[in-house]
């Protein structure tokens, strides 16, 4: 759980720092545009926790996908209700 954990927080603040910079740039930052940012993370996720783990690509994909649906929309939740 703790690799998991690990690849989840440092992909996220990479992915936060991106869009922080961006804004901080003047280049608008979408809804659709932050949602294909997240699933470039789900990809990037899905790839190291297959390098760290060895284990089915099916599984890795699901956790991946579910990980970033549920960090996207609790992003939703807090940045634009």
């Amino acid at each position: 759980m703790l690799a998991v954990a690990l690849i989840n927080v440092i992909t996220h603040v990479i992915l936060n720092y991106l869009i922080l910079s961006l804004g901080y740039l003047g280049i608008d930052t979408t809804f659709a545009f932050i949602a294909i940012l997240e699933v470039l993370v789900m990809i990037a996720e899905w790839q190291m926790l297959m390098y760290v783990f060895h284990g089915p690509k099916g599984r890795f994909l699901i956790l991946a996908a579910l990980a970033n649906a549920a960090s996207f929309f609790i992003g939703v939740l807090l940045f634009w209700m």
